[in-house]
């Protein structure tokens, strides 16, 4: 099994740590509800529950050493760089594989393959099925007045099948009404608990 413990995130400003305990249990109503939304469209997902401080708790076997993080937005500088004119409209999406061990450190598949972190063929399984999350999950957002810019999506294994176990917590779900404010940055809880409402808001629309 693996946990997510929401209570070991914190939100760092110039003069203080801000414990973000308290959002735990609407972190696991927010991820139960998409895990469960997305088993209606043939997405596999494991057995879950919430320990008793509200932490998520998946049924796996095996849990990947890396996630995927799918982008549906370019920021601008890149567009400039890259000379193309591609931004949240396009339909095109495009994705980055990140350490869980280290979000910073960015993976690419032959480094996934060379460090025996997942069989060739499960990680084409890994990415198509990410896609088809996001595919989901942009018009769903969309239909409620929000773009969806990005979401973490991470796997694991349970008796030999992939399943997707998260994350769609505000640390990884990354929505917007524009594209003007496409930051994903909360300097005290009184911002993260906003951008938790929004979320809760949506989902009960």
């Amino acid at each position: 099994e693996t946990i997510f413990d929401f209570n070991n995130k914190t939100i760092r400003s110039p003069r203080r740590f801000f414990n973000t305990g308290e959002i735990n249990n609407s972190c696991f109503e927010i991820n139960k509800f998409f895990l469960n939304f997305l088993t209606e469209y043939n997405i596999a997902v494991p057995e879950f529950s919430h320990t008793e401080s509200g932490a998520i708790k998946n049924k796996i076997n095996t849990t990947f050493q890396f996630y995927l993080t799918v982008f549906n937005y370019l920021p601008e500088e890149i567009n400039k760089q890259l000379n193309v004119n591609y931004d949240y409209n396009s339909s095109l999406a495009y994705h980055k594989v990140f350490s869980m061990q280290d979000s910073s450190l960015f993976l690419n598949e032959s480094m996934v393959n060379a460090f025996n972190m997942c069989d060739p063929e499960e990680f084409k399984s890994i990415v198509r099925i990410a896609y088809k999350i996001n595919a989901i999950l942009k018009p769903f957002f969309e239909r409620r007045k929000f773009l969806l810019l990005s979401c973490n999506i991470l796997f694991g294994k349970f008796e030999e099948k992939l399943v997707v176990i998260g994350d769609f917590s505000p640390f990884s779900l990354k929505i917007s009404e524009n594209l003007e404010n496409t930051g994903l940055e909360f300097n005290n809880n009184k911002e993260l608990i906003k951008y938790l409402k929004n979320i809760e808001r949506i989902i009960k629309s």
